[in-house]
């Protein structure tokens, strides 16, 4: 069985477009859905009261993205589990490809390596190709952070939950790219990520002391990781995963005019460098740059 898990918070306008998705892909398949509604206060529940004989539903008071999705979890029967964000959507073989890629290859992960932005391209009537590759080879790519877009093996969490801060994917995927090893990477979009008109999200929102607080908490998870790996390969990519994630949040501070802000964050840089020195030297050239400049 495949668990798919949505995470539902205030997106009464695009809910019933997600769910039909993510129902026409399970069809005649071995899949429960599981809606986690993370106290929405708009129309959503009524939205997924309408869906209730055909999905599992969990009220919740609110806690953020990581916990609706660690509620999903929790509640999971499957053998597999993939995630599909409440205002995104799947095409109708997207279940199909990763269940049979899964059943082929024996991975414990599987991962579209591309994705598409609010529509998906025409079909081929061919079956998408698919290659093991080693974790590292996704380093640099642009899917690799999220949360969506893969099929897991519900094993990979039994001992592993998302926390309570914003870009809560960056670190779980980190962690289990590197407990993977290696993922059937499926060359051909299996999502659809939705820019709707440009709706906010807290992700696209103004960068904060949150998001720059939540950003040095994630890139410390990530060289946690790092640290604790046996394969220097692996190492060295959990390494550079935290490298590109401070790089970019220096980027937004260097972009922020809030002073306060900018020597929050150089005091909050100091004290993780200090601790992980070896970050210093995973950091991109523009962001040694940039942090010469704030100073």
């Amino acid at each position: 069985m495949i668990s798919v898990v949505i995470p539902v918070y205030n997106v009464e306008r695009y809910l019933a477009r997600c769910l039909d998705s993510v129902l026409a892909a399970a069809e005649g398949r071995d899949v429960e859905v599981i809606c986690v509604n993370d106290g929405s206060t708009d129309g959503s529940a009524a939205v997924l009261a309408r869906y209730a004989d055909r999905v599992k539903v969990i009220e919740k008071e609110n806690g953020g993205l990581g916990s609706a999705r660690n509620a999903g979890l929790d509640a999971m029967t499957g053998d597999y589990v993939m995630f599909v964000d409440s205002d995104d959507w799947i095409p109708c073989d997207a279940i199909d490809v990763f269940s049979s890629v899964a059943r082929e290859s024996g991975a414990a992960l599987v991962v579209s390596t591309s994705v598409c932005k609010d529509r998906m391209p025409r079909s081929s009537s061919r079956s998408p190709a698919w290659k093991m590759r080693p974790s590292p080879w996704i380093a640099g790519r642009k899917v690799q952070y999220c949360a969506w877009n893969k099929l897991y093996r519900a094993d990979l969490f039994r001992s592993r939950r998302y926390p309570a801060t914003i870009y809560e994917d960056f670190p779980v995927t980190t962690d289990i790219l590197c407990e993977a090893g290696e993922f059937a990477a499926v060359e051909a979009p299996m999502y659809v990520y939705c820019t709707n008109g440009g709706a906010s999200s807290l992700v696209r929102s103004p960068f904060t002391g949150r998001k720059m607080r939540d950003s040095l908490t994630v890139v410390k998870m990530a060289l946690e990781t790092s640290r604790r790996q046996v394969d220097s390969a692996l190492g060295r990519f959990a390494l550079r995963q935290a490298g590109d994630g401070h790089s970019s949040t220096i980027g937004q501070v260097y972009r922020s005019n809030d002073r306060a802000l900018r020597e929050a964050f150089l005091r909050g840089h100091d004290e993780l460098v200090a601790e992980y020195p070896e970050l210093a030297g995973a950091l991109s050239l523009r962001a040694r740059i940039r942090l010469w400049s704030m100073r």
